[in-house]
């Protein structure tokens, strides 16, 4: 158990998978995961004793080894189907590890995926290791999105929301590219027949996994801008400011969120309205996600300069502008007036702790070396001594994302166009 107390992070196992008549054998090499590795790989003498679980198409009861070395080496036999199955290293994931398989394997995962004879761990543990390789620079871009189409038949709530938070991440990434329509388009036809699945009512029977991948796949439609979605929100908001009981609680703050990025100044002002009306904390917390989330600069410039108000608690002020922030149209005005704003934010939040965390972190969506040095320039004529980690943290995600784009951008351009 020493091997994983008594130092720093946890392990990626690569896998090189040779097959023939007489069976499979699956080698593993094992190094420390450490997303900078996009930057430059260097030397690391880590090791982990790992048990280790292989399951095929052909073996249900996986075989297991304890890698304790380096490299190790796991044999499984040929079933009926032959040696040309696809095989999962970490089968339900128990394991702690990220596995790294070459692209014709991952390749292999494709059909249990889309027909789920995969189970639910294992169809997560997949997507997830691939986009977390991707960010590293170990596989490229184009495998993780390939690897994610395969989930159109998706029916499992937890799933469905790491792969939206995933798609999301490279959302962040793709927005100020030429191609960034078509991942848009990309991203839209994997959640549309999940969308059209679950649909927006809930029926009989349900449980609160259901309501939660409704709400993660229509939100995710609207975000990467399905207007029959877009059309659906606007018209269930309009319905909630005549009736709210006419809106589940459920889809409030998707549907707030999504009707603003079509809504304009009247849709706007009634969502101020109808947060000032509300006696509910919560209620007002969603109707806050909502008029940080429309797409017009003045709007979302309205909403900044609102936050340092007393129409929002202090606390709130720091919600505001991180959910600006969040957005592609956004991140540029928060961060003008965050420093347009220092002193303040500086006296109400200076002394440290999380909200001073999270503002400094609004910072992290940046993709551009300009965008780098204008952050590192500003909390260096301003310290945050009490938020120095999350500026170098933030400082570190901005250099991993222009080396992320640096590393895939050809590729994703080519891979869109074809």
């Amino acid at each position: 158990m020493n091997t994983w107390t008594s130092q720093m992070g946890y392990p990626v196992l690569e896998t090189s998978i040779r097959r023939d008549a007489t069976g499979i054998e699956v080698s593993l090499s094992q190094r420390r995961f450490v997303y900078e590795d996009i930057l430059s790989r260097e030397t690391d003498d880590s090791l982990w004793r790992v048990p280790v679980r292989v399951d095929t198409a052909d073996h249900p009861e996986a075989s297991a080894e304890l890698v304790s070395e380096r490299t190790g080496t796991i044999r499984v036999g040929v079933g009926q189907s032959g040696p040309d199955v696809w095989v999962k290293v970490n089968p339900e994931q128990t394991g702690f590890y990220r596995v790294k398989y070459d692209s014709e394997d991952l390749q292999r995962l494709i059909g249990p995926i889309q027909d789920r004879s995969l189970p639910a761990p294992d169809r997560l543990g997949i997507q997830s290791d691939a986009f977390a390789l991707s960010r590293a620079g170990m596989i490229s871009a184009t495998d993780f999105l390939t690897i994610a189409e395969a989930y159109k038949n998706e029916t499992s709530a937890p799933v469905c929301a790491d792969l939206a938070t995933n798609l999301g991440g490279v959302d962040v990434l793709l927005g100020g590219e030429a191609f960034f329509s078509s991942y848009q388009a990309f991203a839209r036809r994997i959640f549309q027949p999940i969308g059209a699945r679950i649909g927006w009512d809930s029926r009989p029977g349900e449980g609160h996994l259901d309501a939660l991948l409704r709400s993660t796949a229509l939100s995710a439609l609207g975000e990467y801008e399905d207007e029959d979605t877009l059309r659906e929100a606007s018209k269930r908001f309009h319905a909630y400011l005549s009736d709210p009981s006419d809106l589940s609680p459920d889809l409030r703050g998707m549907v707030f969120s999504l009707a603003a990025k079509r809504g304009d100044r009247s849709t706007y002002d009634a969502m101020w309205e109808a947060r000032k009306n509300s006696s509910l904390q919560e209620e007002q917390v969603r109707l806050l996600g909502g008029v940080s989330s429309f797409e017009q600069p003045e709007l979302l410039q309205e909403t900044l300069e609102r936050s340092l108000t007393d129409e929002l608690r202090v606390h709130e002020t720091i919600s505001a502008v991180a959910s600006v922030a969040g957005s592609r149209q956004g991140r540029e005005l928060a961060w003008e007036f965050m420093k347009a704003n220092w002193d303040e934010f500086d006296r109400r939040y200076g002394e440290g702790g999380f909200a001073l965390m999270r503002l400094v972190g609004v910072t992290s969506g940046f993709t551009t070396p300009e965008r780098r040095e204008d952050v590192e320039r500003f909390f260096t004529d301003n310290p945050v001594p009490g938020a120095e980690r999350s500026v170098r943290q933030s400082l570190e995600r901005i250099s991993l994302n222009i080396a992320w784009l640096d590393k895939n951008r050809d590729d994703l351009a080519s891979w869109f166009v074809d």
